[in-house]
């Protein structure tokens, strides 16, 4: 339980954090949707993607290996985990669009 007694939240904080992030184009001076969503993940398992951490200050290039019902699942290049690491769809963009 939580420290007011609830339960706590559950999936909602799970999906609370899966939320799409913007970032400004310097080109059009505007914000800009980039996120690759999990329904696209399952159709596209072993298409390259570039992962930018929210603060972008990292940037990594892998390749789709699945997606569950909360993250995609990303094999980075040079990576020993061969199923791949959990990442956010929002964090996720394809390499060649």
């Amino acid at each position: 339980m939580g420290d007011d007694g609830s339960a706590g939240r559950g999936l909602a904080a799970y999906q609370d954090k899966a939320q799409p992030t913007y970032r400004e184009t310097s080109d059009q001076h505007r914000y800009e949707l980039d996120m690759i969503t999990l329904d696209e993940a399952r159709a596209n398992v072993g298409r390259r993607v570039v992962y930018r951490s929210p603060a972008g200050d990292k940037v990594e290039s892998g390749v789709v290996t699945s997606a569950n019902g909360w993250y995609v699942f990303v094999r980075y290049d040079g990576s020993v985990h061969e199923a791949g690491v959990a990442t956010r769809g929002a964090d996720l963009e394809w390499e060649h669009p």
